[in-house]
């Protein structure tokens, strides 16, 4: 059927509930084969419990000024183990509304692994056109204020990178460039921005680091040494530290 999921989800909702009141109005026991028959013939899930939220609910919600409750309730769905990714696709919508669009184009990214169902990496493709310049905008004006050309942020806004990598491998073009300044400044700039990932916290150290700015690199190294969550990140904050000076038997004994 090409209309979207949301329409589509619609549509069942309506007709399909009727017809399962009019089984149950006709006295059929609601675990009778009629009834199990008419279930099994949706094309796509139903949601029956008044305590599960539906698609077009959350939808609603979002649209009636209420993103937080129905970021809540995709939460919760997500949580039970919700497969169909249009409760995905409407999480980033809901994030947008709350100011969070990095985690929303994040989103937006894994679904275009998807299969393109009702027009679903369409739908993501569409949006990030529409949010990853935005999203980037604040970074790329730094750069031109710092007089740098952001070659990896460009490719961040086209589509040929990631979010967060077309920030990484900007900040790594800047540590190369011996550009250390711009890279704290970018990096401080892009968390500020809502940008989640231990890497932006190890290439700000670094700068740190590089600037001479001993005291300040040596505490972001230690707390990724200490708890960055991977072990990768963690060698490398302990490289740091020892480059600081750190013995490296006394950053190792910190980050145990």
């Amino acid at each position: 059927m090409d209309v979207s999921a949301g329409v589509y989800m619609q549509a069942l909702s309506e007709l399909d509930l009727v017809g399962l009141q009019g089984l149950l109005d006709c006295g059929d026991d609601p675990f009778s084969s009629a009834l199990s028959e008419r279930l099994s013939s949706l094309m796509v899930p139903i949601w029956l419990s008044a305590e599960t939220p539906d698609l077009q609910d959350v939808i609603r919600l979002r649209e009636e000024g209420h993103p937080e409750l129905s970021l809540q309730k995709i939460d919760q769905q997500l949580r039970l183990g919700e497969e169909n990714p249009w409760w995905l696709e409407n999480k980033a919508r809901a994030l947008v509304d709350l100011d969070n669009a990095i985690e929303a184009i994040s989103i937006w990214e894994k679904l275009l692994k998807f299969p393109d169902v009702d027009h679903l990496v369409a739908t993501a493709n569409q949006m990030l056109m529409l949010y990853r310049p935005l999203a980037l905008k604040p970074l790329m004006d730094f750069c031109d204020l710092a007089k740098w050309s952001p070659v990896a942020l460009d490719q961040g806004i086209k589509g040929e990178l990631s979010l967060l990598d077309s920030v990484l491998i900007e900040l790594s073009r800047l540590a190369q460039a011996e550009r250390n300044y711009v890279g704290l400044g970018l990096a401080d700039h892009a968390l500020m921005q809502g940008f989640s990932s231990p890497w932006l916290w190890l290439a700000k150290a670094r700068a740190l680091a590089a600037l001479g700015k001993r005291e300040e690199a040596r505490h972001w190294f230690m707390l990724l040494a200490e708890d960055s969550g991977d072990h990768g990140i963690s060698q490398l904050a302990l490289q740091g530290l020892s480059g600081l000076g750190l013995p490296a038997g006394e950053a190792h004994s910190r980050s145990d």
